[in-house]
């Protein structure tokens, strides 16, 4: 439980609205209760009276205000049904989106090096599984027990005014009922449902593992290898899920066989105390048919709880999040002003797990070009990241204007860069709404004129729509040498103080790329920039270069 406490918290800032929530929660049953009883009341009732009036026995039966009552109680039950589902699904809703923005905010704060040590799985599952699991917490843990309670303690409360002794042992009664609809399902059920999230859990890596290296894996003809154990995976997962929907089935039964047997213990309390004169024969139908009703209030509590092992293991994962390494404030103040030097000093552009590089040692002073050049693995994009600061050296350090970056405020340096990734990141939207990604001020001559720095102007000069080109899902509407000069036209739209071009002609042909390479130079002219790129085919004059090597 104290996993859950910090989502309990945030739930309680919504405390209105669960409030209102939870009390049309038990206005639906209590109203469902009472249609049921007073309906078994009124039918008995007029049986009786009929019986009595057929054997010439002067009777009298007011049929108006039961009447009148069983259209009531059905009334409020059908817009108490209504706006409950209506009104908490919005409350629910406005939770999630609570949740999420505690969860963005968190990752938002997070050292990036900590996010990328972090198989993209689990990202998935902790912002889609992990997040719907917190959904079930009020609208199907913590409401509908409080309901059932209140509702029973009611209707029991009533009872004991004419059946005291029947009351106090049925109470006895629902406090077993709800142990086993509540606690006997979370308690048999806790392992089998963290078992399911981590089932569920390997299953999502490893069908994404699949699916992203699916064409190696064909060339390799060792897509059926996977594919046979994705399946066996999945087999495993649908073991498990039959085994606790068997679980639930068997704690359903119970429930239902308690249940039964606190109606007939009514039913026979009532029918003796009917004997005895002190209940009269419909008032003891009600008492009977009013217990069937508050059973509404128990059946979905199996199953949910059965599921209480995944919120709270969803909830522990979630809190965990906290424990991720921060982005740090800057310890001195931000050197915002000019760039005058960047130095590595035997930088080991790697971290822990991988193999050993080479130390790297250079300094590059404003308006200064350095080409980095190096086989794959020798650590170029590491490099990168490391200028990026988005991982820190394994040893050395990395000096602006004379200054630890690691003094500095992440936030603040990453504002002075702009920087091309090696991967190639485009959105679903228009190539303007793309560019302005970078400088959402700019006018459309600004973008005409990038993008004729990367030869993509008459690519969409003679579209129908121009700036207005819609590129599709990840850019798929473009080529791949298309997407590549179109994110490096973004990159040079922005400005900044250092430029780091990673790979800026992977996938652009060589002519492409001759014929671009001025442009860049040109307009990168009074910049600082770093050029890092596989092989020298296309690369610019630099004032410094160094080639990585993996360390022997």
């Amino acid at each position: 439980m104290k996993a859950l406490v910090p989502w309990i918290r945030l739930i309680l800032q919504h405390r209105n609205r669960v409030l209102v929530g939870a009390l049309l929660m038990a206005l639906t049953i209590l109203a469902g209760t009472a249609l049921l009883a007073l309906s078994g009341w009124f039918i008995t009732a007029s049986a009786v009276t009929g019986l009595l009036l057929a054997s010439g026995v002067s009777a009298y039966l007011d049929v108006y205000v039961p009447g009148s009552g069983i259209r009531a109680f059905a009334l409020t039950r059908t817009l108490a049904r209504y706006g409950e589902r209506l009104y908490n699904h919005d409350t629910v809703l406005r939770l999630l989106a609570d949740i999420r923005g505690r969860l963005f905010s968190t990752l938002g704060h997070t050292e990036p090096a900590a996010l990328k040590a972090t198989h993209s799985s689990v990202w998935l599952s902790r912002l889609t599984r992990d997040v719907d699991a917190l959904d079930s917490l009020y609208l199907r843990l913590i409401a509908p027990p409080i309901v059932a309670v209140l509702a029973t303690a009611l209707v029991l409360g009533a009872m004991a005014f004419t059946l005291p002794v029947t009351a106090l042992t049925l109470g006895l009664g629902f406090v077993l009922l709800l142990t086993l609809s509540a606690v006997l399902p979370a308690w048999i059920g806790r392992q089998s449902a963290e078992n399911l999230v981590e089932m569920e859990s390997a299953l999502r890596q490893q069908s994404i593992d699949y699916l992203s290296g699916l064409p190696e894996l064909q060339a390799a003809r060792q897509s059926h290898i996977k594919a046979d154990a994705l399946m066996r995976t999945q087999d495993q997962l649908q073991k498990q899920q039959r085994q606790q929907i068997a679980t639930v089935s068997v704690v359903e039964s119970l429930q239902s066989a308690l249940l039964g047997a606190l109606v007939l213990l009514t039913l026979l309390s009532s029918l003796l105390a009917w004997q005895q004169g002190t209940l009269s024969g419909p008032v003891a139908t009600m008492w009977t048919l009013a217990i069937v009703a508050l059973g509404e209030a128990y059946t979905s509590l199996p199953k949910a709880f059965s599921e209480f092992g995944k919120t709270r293991l969803s909830a522990q994962q979630l809190n965990s999040l906290d424990q991720l390494p921060q982005r740090h404030s800057s310890t001195t103040p931000d050197l915002q002003t000019t760039l005058r030097t960047l130095s590595l000093q035997q930088v080991q552009p790697a971290h822990p797990g991988h193999p050993p590089l080479a130390q790297v040692t250079v300094e590059l002073r404003k308006n200064q070009t350095l080409v980095i050049t190096g086989d794959s693995g020798s650590g170029k994009s590491s490099l990168a990241s490391l200028l990026g600061a988005d991982r820190t050296p394994v040893s050395g350090q990395v000096l602006i204007n004379a200054v630890p970056l690691a003094a500095k405020s992440s936030a603040d340096w990453r504002r002075q860069i702009s920087w091309l990734t090696q991967e190639t990141v485009l959105f679903s939207a228009t190539v303007m709404d793309n560019l302005r990604v970078a400088k959402p001020s700019a006018t459309e001559r600004e973008l005409w004129h990038v993008l004729a720095q990367v030869n993509l102007e008459e690519r969409f000069e003679h579209t129908r729509d121009g700036l207005n080109t819609w590129i599709g899902q990840t850019g798929l509407a473009l080529s791949g040498g298309e997407q590549r000069r179109l994110t490096l036209a973004r990159t040079l739209l922005r400005q900044a103080q250092l430029y780091i071009l990673d790979e800026p002609f992977r996938g652009v042909d060589a002519a492409t790329g001759h014929l671009i390479l001025p442009r860049i130079e040109q307009a990168l002219s009074t910049k600082t920039v770093i050029w890092i790129a596989h092989e020298n085919s296309v690369l610019p004059r630099a004032n410094q270069k160094t080639h990585l090597a993996m360390q022997t």
